[in-house]
């Protein structure tokens, strides 16, 4: 719930920090869907904001007490831009997708906003850095920590052998594995227990890259030592289905189970 501080003992106002999601005009005002670092996803709405109501802005808004859904804004201030997102027909995809994620995935957000916020807005500048349409390290990044910040992180270890005796661990390179969906991790050929009917083969090189995302402790860190561009870009896209499993809905922004079926080769 938001928080309010009294201004002169009779308004009351809270004050966020945000990076606008979408944004869209009704009757003279503009309705906008934010992230922000203290209460996750909000929405809110005012009217001569400028180009501070463009999606992907940082700014800070100063917000009446409402006891409906949107709150109103009563001034903001601007705090920065993304600017090489919104002219890039890629990146800005892109960010569309890591913002409806967060919509989706907007229950129980509330209690790490902060460290989520911190993810989307460190995402968010290096995808505009990014170049070379270099952007799979990126979203594997973001993918793997937002679930792991929202309680949905993947399993590498769903295997029931005891370490010593697990192969998938001591030689990944000769034991077939699975992205078991409906476990929520991967699962190899000496577990027990068997994949379910909604699983995508794993091979070395994939596998690899999810234990560099589970061993890593710097959730901006994009740099590792796999070059597959294929192998990047369909641990993408099973870090979107797994996230995607857990929400309600359908993700308009990408067609995930086409490039699974495309990317099982890589």
């Amino acid at each position: 719930m938001l928080s309010s501080s009294s201004n002169n003992g009779t308004n009351k106002e809270t004050c966020i920090e945000a990076i606008n999601l979408r944004t869209r005009k009704l009757n003279g005002f503009k309705l906008l869907t934010v992230f922000s670092r203290e209460y996750g996803l909000i929405k809110l709405s005012g009217s001569k904001l400028g180009g501070r109501s463009e999606p992907f802005v940082h700014n800070l808004y100063w917000i009446g007490n409402s006891k409906s859904e949107i709150h109103s804004i009563k001034h903001s201030e601007f705090k920065g831009q993304f600017r090489n997102i919104t002219t890039d027909l890629d990146k800005l995809s892109l960010a569309w997708q890591y913002a409806e994620f967060l919509e989706a995935c907007s229950h129980h957000q509330e209690e790490r906003s902060s460290e989520i916020f911190d993810l989307f807005q460190e995402t968010l500048s290096q995808l505009a850095q990014a170049a070379n349409n270099d952007f799979a390290p990126i979203s594997n990044n973001f993918f793997w920590h937002l679930s792991e910040l929202l309680g949905y992180k993947a399993s590498l270890a769903l295997c029931d052998q005891p370490e010593t005796n697990c192969a998938l661990k001591s030689r990944p390179e000769s034991v077939e594995a699975w992205f078991d969906f409906e476990h929520g991790g991967i699962l190899c050929s000496a577990c027990k227990q068997r994949p379910s009917g909604d699983c995508i083969r794993v091979l070395p090189g994939i596998y690899k890259l999810l234990n560099i995302l589970e061993n890593s402790n710097q959730k901006t860190n994009t740099n590792n030592s796999v070059k597959n561009i294929a192998a990047e870009d369909f641990v993408t896209n099973i870090l979107q289905k797994h996230l995607q499993k857990h929400t309600d809905r359908k993700m308009k922004s990408t067609n995930i189970s086409k490039h699974l079926k495309s990317g099982s080769k890589a």
